[in-house]
């Protein structure tokens, strides 16, 4: 269960985070609850599997220890998706149309490198 829902993906990449050092506040398994009413029955929550913040930037993580699909890709607020498995270059194409770095699973030792660069480059 916990390799096939990702959360192993996730808790490696939020250690990762935390070992880095770089980040002010990193988070895993974090829920939004989007009216603030608790309990309802017909509640809309999300969760949002990692969360970095490095100052006023907040780096959003998907992971997915799957194949890559279409219904992977989020086109609100999805940045990143880290994929431990086959990448189909149609929708890795359609990850770059939305503006989603995709981390393949031989990127993803490098991942607070690569999250460290962007925040810098948001600087600038």
């Amino acid at each position: 269960l916990c390799r096939t829902k990702g959360h192993i993906l996730e808790l490696y990449i939020y250690l990762l985070a935390l070992e880095s050092e770089y980040f002010d506040e990193c988070l895993i398994g974090a829920e939004i609850d989007w009216n603030g009413i608790f309990p309802e029955m017909d509640n809309v929550q999300n969760e949002i599997d990692v969360i970095f913040r490095k100052g006023h930037s907040v780096i959003f993580i998907s992971c997915k220890m799957t194949d890559l699909s279409v219904e992977a890709i989020n086109d609100n607020c999805l940045k990143m998706i880290v994929c431990s498995g086959r990448i189909n270059p149609v929708y890795s194409n359609r990850c770059q149309e939305y503006g989603v770095t995709v981390i393949k699973q031989d990127q993803i030792q490098n991942l607070i490198p690569m999250v460290q660069k962007y925040i810098k480059n948001q600087r600038k």
